[in-house]
């Protein structure tokens, strides 16, 4: 599959939006799902980190994906392993149209 971005002013805001429901999500999990919350905890600052690349210290994001791994993925590592091997093929949603799936025929 090939990867196409927005313009950064696009990808910015998008991230920026990512951030705040992250942390709107984790605030509201540490009151009723702990274990999601922590989840959240330790992704919350990825989007921020992707608009300065030149802050990031990748160890610390996977400390914090393999802290919560080994306390709730019994020794997988569903998370951290993304940033180790990459993603799984066929990991994006594509979202189709009943034109597009059946060979821009219409449904």
């Amino acid at each position: 599959m090939e990867y196409t971005f927005p313009d950064k002013e696009t990808l910015v805001k998008y991230l920026a939006l990512l951030s705040k429901v992250i942390i709107r999500a984790r605030q509201s999990a540490f009151s009723t799902d702990t274990q999601m919350a922590q989840l959240l905890d330790a992704v919350h600052t990825i989007p921020d980190l992707l608009c300065r690349w030149q802050d990031v210290n990748e160890s610390w994001i996977l400390e914090d994906l393999e802290r919560y791994e080994a306390k709730y993925c019994r020794g997988n590592d569903p998370f951290s392993g993304i940033i180790k091997r990459g993603p799984a093929p066929g990991w994006q949603l594509i979202w189709r149209t009943p034109k597009d799936s059946t060979g821009g025929k219409g449904a």
